[in-house]
């Protein structure tokens, strides 16, 4: 099982992956201080953990303008990437025929697809994502994304068998600054410009016990 998390508005994000004899949590997060949320969460198992270092992962996607996969091109970055591993990112999101992309995408090489099963957030598109996973069969990961946290794993899980999930424990937190200039803004409209995005730990902690007690 997996969980991979995208630190936000931290510097020096790195990938971490921990491993015990049951499953795979991977924590792709901004700071190393989730070490210790982990160790609690694991608890005694944390001694069984064979890995949690750094790994490099490749992330690629191209359509061609009628919204199949631009397969040509990508076979250049895969050989260009060598054994690391390599996702297929969310353009297969908007791709014409996401089932023959998926036998393309494994033809490729890749290793994983991200996915919410080409709709606004991975549970509006569970049927998809169902039928990915059956349809994969084991031969290349699913790795669900959008509006993913501990309560829609706890849904996706037995709905669609997919083991793997894609966060980022986001939570908005308010500026240190003090001072705010008014009358100006910096184009972050969305949310502000003393807002910040940051990767939550107790939400990551709240999945990976989700992951640990459903599956």
């Amino acid at each position: 099982m997996k969980i991979q998390c995208m630190g936000r508005s931290m510097p020096g994000i790195r990938m971490f992956s921990c491993k015990d004899r049951r499953n795979t949590a991977g924590i792709q997060c901004a700071r190393s201080d989730i070490k210790q949320q982990l160790h609690e969460c694991c608890g005694h198992e944390w001694q069984k953990i064979t890995a949690f270092q750094e790994k490099l992962h490749f992330v690629i996607g191209m359509l061609n303008p009628d919204g199949t996969l631009d397969t040509e091109r990508m076979a250049e970055l895969i050989k260009a990437a060598g054994n690391k591993e390599k996702a297929l990112h969310r353009a297969f999101d908007v791709c014409i025929d996401p089932m023959k992309a998926l036998e393309e995408a494994i033809e490729l090489g890749f290793d994983t697809i991200l996915t919410s099963g080409q709709k606004e957030t991975a549970w509006e598109g569970k049927e998809m994502l169902k039928a990915l996973q059956e349809k994969s069969a084991g031969r290349i990961e699913i790795l669900a994304a959008s509006g993913i946290g501990a309560e829609s794993i706890e849904k996706l899980l037995p709905y669609t068998g997919i083991t793997s999930y894609h966060m980022s424990g986001k939570i908005v937190v308010d500026s240190m600054m003090k001072y705010r200039k008014e009358g100006i803004g910096l184009g972050l409209s969305e949310r502000g410009d003393y807002a910040l995005w940051q990767t939550s730990e107790e939400e990551i902690v709240k999945a990976v016990k989700v992951l640990k007690t459903t599956g």
